[in-house]
């Protein structure tokens, strides 16, 4: 604001040497209230005028990046939002767990029932309710460990989990609801039969001025190819929509507040050995 103040007084004061300078400062000062931060004044003979010209245009360039930065990112996480809280109000899942909540109280577990009540109630809570983006780690565990309490009731002793983290972590903030795109790819694609058990991991530590986060199972693991599909789908850094949407939209909303880097995410999987996602992150806010 200061540098557009200072533009127009010397833009007075250099009008005697160039009226037709002024018009045409007059008429990009117009075209910026009017939200148009592509115009640009041409170059002019005389020095000074030029250097005026040169600094408007520069101001313009930074103007738009600035806007383009902060208003652009912040469109497409309130997008990504939306989209993810959409993939998360999944009918299937909510359908089936109040199947699963009808088929207890029909067998006389009663109390059972009432549990996985209260767990989707919070589940819910959690996921309808519009907090800061950010929210403590140990937050995010917690919905983590009811999304997969309300899982375990329609597959009982067939899953379980364990968390790992370092002394003081549980307060770094992280974007809430990262972890359950990973439970879900891990249950849908990871147990191989209906007699198998799956076993997955979430281990959070420090190292050196990064949080390091492991999520892994034992599961049947992934061939190359898609194995292959997915890291490209993570370079991309945007979500896909029609594949690997959850663990994608984990990459994307991750972006606006920590540092990125190419080995942000890290994915190593073998068939018959389990699947390992690894996310570094430096916080930047």
């Amino acid at each position: 604001v200061m540098l557009i103040i200072i533009c127009l007084i010397a833009a007075v004061v250099i009008s005697l040497k160039s009226t037709g300078f002024l018009n045409e400062f007059i008429h990009a000062m117009e075209s910026v209230r009017n939200r148009n931060y592509d115009i640009r004044i041409k170059e002019y003979k005389n020095a000074e005028i030029n250097s005026l010209g040169r600094a408007f245009n520069e101001m313009m360039d930074e103007l738009r990046e600035l806007i383009r930065n902060k208003y652009e990112s912040q469109i497409l996480l309130n997008e990504m939002e939306i989209r993810f809280l959409q993939h998360q109000m999944n009918p299937h899942f909510l359908f089936n767990t109040l199947n699963t909540i009808v088929s207890c109280q029909s067998l006389g577990k009663v109390e059972l029932a009432s549990q996985t009540i209260t767990n989707l109630s919070q589940f819910y809570r959690h996921l309808l309710h519009d907090p800061d983006h950010l929210i403590p780690i140990r937050e995010e565990l917690l919905v983590t460990e009811l999304y997969l309490k309300l899982i375990c009731v329609s597959k009982p002793n067939r899953i379980t989990w364990s968390f790992e983290t370092e002394d003081g972590i549980e307060h770094f903030l992280i974007c809430k609801f990262i972890f359950q795109p990973f439970m879900e790819n891990a249950i849908i694609h990871a147990i191989p039969d209906s007699n198998s058990s799956l076993h997955i991991v979430i281990s959070i530590h420090y190292d050196e001025d990064t949080i390091l986060i492991r999520i892994s199972d034992n599961g049947i693991g992934m061939d190359k190819e898609r194995l292959a599909d997915i890291r490209q789908t993570l370079q991309k850094h945007q979500a896909d929509y029609d594949k690997n949407y959850g663990i994608s939209n984990v990459n994307v909303r991750l972006t606006p507040y920590f540092a990125p880097g190419s080995d942000t995410f890290q994915l190593e999987s073998h068939p018959g050995c389990g699947t390992s996602f690894t996310i570094h992150l430096k916080q930047i806010l």
